[in-house]
């Protein structure tokens, strides 16, 4: 294929869990165009990649907050931008009836998607060209996007992830560091997308509070927006001396894990 299309919209999450893909398909077929559908809220991840020649922003979620004329004529532009890049092939591993669609009406040559075991939305298949299934080994959601790029002949590689720091974000987490002595760290991450995924704050102190007796790591507690309650929680359960917390934007976050001991 000369141009290929990887549709895996959000979220920041997912579309890092989709690295490495694009790392074995850059590896496979080098003279490529790679492009990659994503929307806007996880589009900092894609930044400055090398490994991709465009990246296409939609905002599906502000489509549905305020339809009008003016949405309308966003989708018409952004399904010609697609059209006009003659995609040989795109792949959605997003596997719901929105990327289905979006994979469809891209127009590419074939829509490559995963069979209705591995899909959240299984009608969405309908859309596909050809369907894949993972085989039933591969159990981790990295080895399994990989599955996807079976049928075109690519041979999967060690997990290779690209992310870009700025240097003026990664200054800022070594004057953050540097200001309060800490070289060795653990980070706690309270938060999540859901409630149901959350570990109780008070546990959170807990592990803190045994870090500080029995180890010599220092804790660093981190957040998302609107997480501030539940970080305010965890430092007033806190025994010993609590973690250290600062806000930290998306880069800034990715310098400061790359720097952690343990997450």
């Amino acid at each position: 294929p000369r141009r290929i299309l990887i549709i895996k919209l959000g979220s920041i999450g997912d579309v890092v869990h989709t690295l490495p893909a694009l790392a074995d398909l850059k590896e496979s077929f080098p003279e490529a165009e790679i492009d990659w559908l994503v929307e806007s809220k996880a589009r900092v991840i894609l930044n400055g990649n090398p490994w991709l020649h465009n990246v296409v922003e939609i905002d599906t979620h502000k489509w549905r907050r305020s339809w009008s004329l003016q949405t309308l004529a966003e989708m018409r532009r952004i399904a010609s931008s697609l059209r006009g890049r003659r995609y040989d092939v795109a792949l959605d591993f997003q596997g719901l009836w929105k990327s289905a669609f979006l994979g469809k009406v891209s127009g590419a040559r074939k829509l490559i998607g995963f069979d209705r075991t591995t899909l959240k939305e299984p009608g969405c298949r309908l859309f596909y060209d050809e369907e894949i299934k993972p085989a039933p080994a591969v159990r981790h959601v990295i080895d399994i996007y990989k599955e996807l790029l079976r049928s075109l002949g690519v041979i999967p590689g060690p997990h290779r992830f690209h992310l870009t720091v700025p240097n003026e974000d990664q200054h800022y987490i070594s004057q953050q560091l540097s200001s309060r002595q800490i070289s060795e760290f653990v980070i706690l991450n309270p938060g999540g997308g859901w409630d149901t995924k959350n570990w109780a704050p008070e546990n959170y102190a807990l592990l803190h509070d045994k870090l500080h007796n029995e180890t010599d790591l220092q804790s660093v507690l981190t957040w998302g927006p609107g997480e501030e309650p539940l970080v305010d929680k965890v430092l007033r359960a806190c025994v010993a001396a609590p973690p250290v917390t600062f806000p930290t934007s998306l880069y800034q976050l990715i310098a400061l894990l790359k720097r952690a001991k343990l997450f």
